[in-house]
């Protein structure tokens, strides 16, 4: 029975050993498995921040269009109506002249 006990507990060292070498790759396996998540999760992260900074980036541009487009239509506005004005005064004076024209 001596005999027994000691190869029934070599057999149970040797049975731990390979359900260790088991356990170890489903470790391993879980752990890739986990980095695997968290690397598609900060691509994931990734790619919206992307995504957001062309979106900034493109309103910021459409802000600094109209900026400019209201710029440059104020400016012919203000051309415009300095070049009105002149004709006015041109035309107020013209017909003074034929007021003065008409009397003398």
């Amino acid at each position: 029975m001596i005999v027994s006990n000691a190869r029934t507990n070599s057999m149970l060292s040797i049975q731990e050993a390979e359900l260790a070498s088991v356990s170890d790759p489903v470790t391993t396996v879980e752990q890739r498995a986990s980095i695997g998540m968290e690397q598609r999760a900060n691509e994931a992260e990734s790619r919206a921040m992307e995504t957001e900074l062309i979106n900034t980036a493109r309103a910021q541009s459409q802000i600094r269009d109209a900026d400019y487009g209201r710029e440059v239509s104020e400016s012919i506005r203000a051309q415009i109506l300095g070049e009105a004005s002149i004709r006015v005064m041109l035309i107020g004076r013209e017909q003074g002249q034929r007021v003065l024209d008409l009397l003398a």
